[in-house]
């Protein structure tokens, strides 16, 4: 997904709007196949985009679990006890996610 997010939805900042990869469909075999029209270099940032982009979500999830490590263990805990938990045995379910409005990332569109 990261991947098809750079190369194909031009959604990396370092290479912008472009669609570097199309697919296409293949009668026999998976059902598509990659065509690369581009340099190595280019291939080069792709590959530092798409890592680039895994890292943050991987620091992103981190962090979320860092922050909510007790809720984590209070739910284990409750989890050990009983096989299965409710929103009512277990407030911190009842809890949404972080909002749009904390996660939301200023995108500025070149101009």
């Amino acid at each position: 997904m990261a991947r098809q997010s750079v190369t194909r939805f031009g959604m990396s900042s370092a290479l912008g709007q472009a669609v570097l990869e199309e697919q296409k469909q293949q009668w026999l075999g998976d059902g598509s196949l990659r065509q690369r029209d581009y340099s190595e270099a280019t291939a080069r940032e792709v590959d530092i985009a798409v890592r680039q982009m895994l890292d943050e979500a991987f620091a992103a999830a981190q962090d979320l679990l860092r922050s909510r490590m007790a809720d984590l263990k209070a739910g284990a805990g409750l989890l050990l006890e009983r096989e299965t938990i409710t929103p009512d045995d277990f407030p911190p379910l009842r809890r949404s996610s972080p909002t749009t409005a904390q996660t939301k990332k200023t995108v500025e569109v070149p101009a």
